[in-house]
């Protein structure tokens, strides 16, 4: 990968094309049904590890907004979560930041409801809006 990013990314496509080609054919889709799906998956994957590649030797910089860290309830063995090591820059250099952790594994982390109110909470706390009740902030309501 380091010699050449764009191969790297290519290569990862295709694997993932292939991956998706074979769970598309075991659904018994139409080319056209598998064509139309393949390509939905593939697309934002491919934009995904395109960021992520240039992101890689990115130098965090200082971030001035908020962070809110959601995590399972597994232990704590990437980067940052071991005890006695720094916590990662985006978190080290934020304004403040807000660590929940949700009982559950981490395949399931984003189908929990305790998930969408700690993210929901975490936006109206900025003022951006209030989705967790149903209706917009009322503090930045224009007549």
């Amino acid at each position: 990968m380091e010699e050449n990013p764009g191969r790297y990314v290519a290569q990862m496509t295709v694997r993932l094309r292939e991956a998706a080609d074979v769970a598309a054919w075991d659904m018994s889709l139409t080319p056209d049904e598998a064509s139309e799906v393949v390509d939905q998956l593939i697309v934002p994957h491919t934009d995904w590890l395109h960021h992520l590649v240039a992101a890689r030797e990115c130098e965090a910089r200082t971030w001035p907004g908020h962070v809110l860290h959601v995590t399972s309830a597994r232990p704590p063995t990437r980067r940052g979560g071991a005890a006695g090591e720094e916590p990662p820059a985006y978190r080290r250099d934020a304004a403040s930041w807000k660590q929940i952790e949700i009982a559950c594994s981490p395949i399931d982390l984003l189908r929990r409801r305790e998930t969408r109110h700690a993210v929901l909470d975490a936006l109206a706390v900025d003022g951006l809006t209030d989705l967790a009740s149903g209706g917009p902030d009322p503090r930045h309501h224009e007549a």
